[in-house]
């Protein structure tokens, strides 16, 4: 069957415009490949400089380690221990003192107030 030259010109332009519309959609695509391809090299950016961090971090601590172990920091804290040990000795020592003065000074105190009540201490007005 023979078309028309006008209905031929109509079925090109449809396919033509149904070409665009497929080109708009892969343009749209492709802009979107492109902008996931920037944000994965932007992580992979990020990520390589995370990983050197972490690197200088791990390797400092290891020096840090190392450096703790050379000045022998099992005596140091064996050392820190013992001085504790010997300052909470002291605190008690001192406190035990204090809570005899502490009872000596009630009980004079008391002794006083006792004979204030029996009336063999007079308190003079002034």
């Amino acid at each position: 069957m023979n078309q028309h030259p006008n209905d031929q010109f109509l079925q090109a332009e449809e396919e033509a415009n149904r070409l665009i519309e497929e080109l708009g959609k892969l343009r749209k695509e492709t802009e979107s490949y492109a902008s996931a391809s920037k944000s994965l090299n932007q992580a992979s950016s990020e990520v390589g400089k995370t990983a050197r961090s972490l690197q200088a971090v791990a390797e400092n601590s290891a020096q840090v380690f190392k450096t703790l172990n050379a000045i022998g920091t099992p005596e140091l804290l064996r050392a820190q221990e013992e001085a504790k040990l010997v300052v909470l000795q002291k605190i008690e020592e001192e406190g035990a003192k204090l809570r005899r003065v502490v009872l000596l000074t009630a009980g004079t105190l008391l002794f006083a107030l006792l004979l204030l009540g029996a009336g063999v201490i007079f308190v003079c007005p002034r």
